[in-house]
């Protein structure tokens, strides 16, 4: 888009360029409003060519970035739901460690009462 735009100012300027020069006798004879008239008539097409290049690359530019900010959001979609299960997993985790935990604890436990008793049937018998 900015290629045609300056194609169209650079096409603009030349027959601006050849018009001036093809009537360079009366272009001499302008007085400064005159020159002020012309140079806003000229440059003013210009103005408003790329005004409108502007808003259809401001146009482009906000495409992109909506769809990068959608992208962004199904990502962080995608991550929530990866965190979640993660969460979940933990939870499994540590709930298995806690049995464990606990059924060592028994274990052990079991171990000093069967020793304790071993301890006093051998005390008994002496």
């Amino acid at each position: 888009m900015e290629r045609i735009g300056v194609i169209i100012s650079c096409l603009w300027l030349l027959i601006i360029g050849s018009l001036l020069a093809l009537k360079w006798s009366d272009v001499i004879n302008l007085t400064l409003n005159e020159w002020g008239d012309f140079l806003a008539g000229v440059t003013a097409p210009l103005a408003f060519l790329w005004l409108i290049i502007g808003y259809g690359l401001q146009r482009k530019e906000l495409k992109a970035n909506t769809e990068a900010l959608l992208f962004q959001r199904n990502e962080l979609a995608s991550q929530a739901k990866e965190l979640s299960a993660q969460t979940k997993h933990m939870a499994e985790s540590a709930k298995a460690a806690s049995d464990q935990a606990r059924y060592t604890r028994r274990k052990q436990t079991q171990e000093r009462l069967a020793a304790r008793l071993a301890q006093r049937e051998s005390d008994s018998s002496e």
